[in-house]
């Protein structure tokens, strides 16, 4: 069997038996995987602190005659992202991207633009950038990266682009609705303001690099939350958990 070599970061670890792990990490080389670490639950094992969760790793790999089931025989630590286990707030909202991941994406489906975003947020959060600021830009350009960014940029029945502060937004159809659309169709939405639809514009358009540049207004923090957590609930058919944790006073949808 060969050897694999590639980078990954933990996503989640579960219990496998008395002694082994499943872990289940987004990879450079292969995507989304699950690897067998074996021994990994013994006190004294080979793999210490590279398997806790969000660690950045290095990781040596043989296919173990399961579908997308991996044998992990080593690991190395590149990055730790210990800071965010100072911070339950931040470390939250790291937890909340991990799962939106590992719900959003297929196993081996590679996407390496997945995992630089994932680290360049993680990134951002330990340099204390705004955590709403953080998520929404990530949630966003994940949506986008796998697919399914709404429309931004123009109604979805004038094709115009609107002007108005605020605008509609609809769940099932994927995007922004002008007014005189919205009162002569009526269709399921919500609204939002322009300066959120800006922002997101912004989001998804700039470089992953200047994004940190981006404001966010207290209003669209407020609007932001409820909205892209609406739409991807909507769209995967299930709740994320760590949501909860990272807005414990917001009320979920469905």
């Amino acid at each position: 069997m060969a050897l694999e070599k590639t980078n990954g970061v933990i996503l989640k670890s579960i219990k496998y038996s008395e002694t082994d792990k499943i872990i289940t990490c987004y990879t450079e080389n292969f995507g989304k995987i699950q690897c067998i670490a074996k021994r990994a639950r013994q006190k004294k094992n080979t793999f210490g602190a590279s398997l806790d969760l969000l660690t950045y790793a290095n990781l040596i790999i043989v296919k173990n005659g399961v579908k997308n089931i991996y044998l992990l025989r080593e690991t190395n630590i590149v990055r730790s992202h210990y800071r965010l286990q100072e911070n339950l707030p931040r470390l939250f909202a790291a937890l909340y991207m991990a799962e939106l991941i590992q719900e959003l994406t297929g196993f081996e489906d590679k996407k390496p633009e997945v995992l630089l975003l994932f680290l360049k947020q993680l990134e951002m959060l330990q340099q204390g950038e705004e955590i709403e600021k953080v998520t929404h830009i990530f949630e966003i350009r994940l949506l986008t990266l796998l697919g399914y960014c709404p429309q931004l940029d123009k109604c979805l029945f004038c094709s115009t682009a609107p002007l108005a502060p605020k605008v509609g937004f609809s769940h099932s159809m994927g995007g922004i609705i002008c007014p005189t659309c919205y009162k002569k169709k009526r269709p399921p939405s919500s609204f939002i303001s322009m300066g959120s639809v800006n922002f997101l514009r912004q989001a998804v358009k700039l470089h992953l690099s200047k994004t940190p540049r981006l404001q966010l207004t207290a209003s669209s923090k407020k609007e932001l939350q409820s909205l892209l957590y609406s739409f991807i609930v909507y769209h995967l058919e299930k709740k994320i958990h760590s949501y909860r944790f990272l807005y414990p006073q917001a009320k979920e949808t469905r």
